[in-house]
């Protein structure tokens, strides 16, 4: 396996998460001082972007649902840094003009040509089916008609998934982890993640760097025979574990450096 870099994207803002988006990935970035989020559209077969740096009106309080049929759907929050969640904003992927937003209902899933989406009413929840391209409400649901556990599978982006790979938890007693940790001759400390693919680990552990700060690394163990191909700091000083730091899709790893960076590789 050859691994070379492709491309790179940085705006030197905390990547706070990666949003799948058909061929794309829409990255938000949150900048905590400021109370500021951007976000930026990739295209993965080329690197280029969609569209880069976008702010909606609301500059902090706001996220993206999901992305389906090139509209992004976002989210206000019902209080300021709480989870909950409330009304639609319906953004086109391409243009990033507002199509509608709806302060009544919150989104609940994407499926097909379909919004399903809810109100909160004393009883409980109220659920709706929305025209995607308008807002309208085209159905009130019964409580027996909407089998949350059903949508939420249909509501995946299959597109993006059919070909992902995303790390699992790996035993530190693992013979690839233990050619990994050969780079340093400090102990691995935490959890180790990893991807088994082609023949290869996929893997990111943390070392204790100095009083008390950890560094994270990932490598790329080749199984026949064990050796370690290729090698990143995704991590120099953190205070904290950094988890779900890389993924692979197709035959490109993606990795997010410094929290601020991501970095794609082809592997070939």
């Amino acid at each position: 396996m050859k691994v070379t870099p492709l491309y790179s994207f940085s705006n030197n803002r905390q990547i706070w998460r990666i949003v799948p988006a058909g061929g794309n990935i829409i990255l938000e970035e949150r900048v905590q001082l400021r109370k500021e989020v951007f976000f930026s559209c990739i295209n993965l077969a080329s690197g280029e972007y969609i569209f880069r740096d976008y702010q909606p009106a609301e500059k902090f309080w706001i996220g993206i649902e999901s992305v389906h049929n090139g509209v992004i759907y976002f989210h206000k929050y019902a209080k300021p840094d709480m989870p909950g969640h409330k009304e639609i904003i319906a953004v086109d992927l391409y243009s990033q003009e507002t199509l509608w937003n709806s302060d009544k209902y919150s989104f609940l899933y994407a499926v097909e040509n379909r919004i399903y989406a809810y109100h909160t009413v004393f009883e409980g929840r109220k659920y709706v089916i929305l025209d995607p391209g308008t807002g309208e409400t085209v159905k009130t649901l019964e409580e027996n008609e909407v089998d949350i556990n059903e949508l939420r599978f249909k509501s995946y982006d299959n597109e993006f998934f059919r070909d992902s790979f995303f790390p699992v938890l790996c035993s530190i007693e693992d013979p690839a982890v233990r050619v990994a940790s050969a780079v340093s001759d400090k102990k691995i400390m935490g959890r180790v993640e990893c991807i088994k693919h082609r023949g290869h680990y996929f893997l990111s552990f943390h070392f204790e760097e100095s009083r008390g700060l950890l560094r994270n690394l990932f490598c790329i163990v080749e199984i026949t025979p064990e050796k370690i191909i290729f090698k990143e700091v995704l991590n120099q000083k953190t205070e904290k574990f950094i988890p779900e730091n890389f993924f692979i899709k197709g035959d490109r790893l993606y990795l997010i450096k410094e929290k601020s960076e991501l970095k794609v590789y082809s592997l070939m």
